[in-house]
């Protein structure tokens, strides 16, 4: 083979990569994190979270919330190509519900970025994930919400 071959070829593979930056969250900077509008403290969260989860679960009443966080100011990214940093109050809970064949699936953690007492960003366990308002599911990665 040609070396123009060789290196047309590198470079079309080359462009396929994909950064490991790309792999973890898009922390904002201090300059963000200095002027960035956390919102008003959510009072509600509790309700407004257990009625987002509920929304989404096959048995809505059989849903068991444990380990609330207090809302504390913080931030999830979405690393996704134009991806977004979600900054706000965090709070988070487990939530143990039934599945379809009325089994209980085992505690999951649920993590929420609000403004006031509106959910901005949304995310549920490592493993799945769902979001709020249409946003992209973030990337994968652990949630201090201690």
């Amino acid at each position: 083979m040609s070396k123009k071959i060789m290196c047309l070829i590198c470079v079309l593979v080359s462009g396929c990569a994909v950064s490991p930056v790309m792999m973890f969250p898009i922390e904002p900077t201090k300059e963000e994190i200095s002027k960035a509008d956390y919102g008003e403290k959510p009072t509600l969260y509790k309700k407004v979270i257990e009625d987002f989860v509920k929304s989404g679960l096959i048995d809505p009443e059989s849903a068991q919330f444990t380990n609330y966080s207090a809302p504390k100011k913080d931030w999830l990214g979405d690393n996704e190509i134009g991806g977004k940093t979600y900054i706000g109050w965090l709070a988070c809970v487990d939530v143990n519900a039934k599945n379809k064949f009325g089994g209980y699936v085992g505690r999951k953690m649920y993590s929420f970025i609000f403004k006031g007492n509106e959910i901005i960003y949304a995310q549920n366990d490592v493993k799945t994930k769902m979001v709020a308002n249409g946003w992209k599911p973030p990337i994968n990665y652990p949630i201090e919400c201690n």
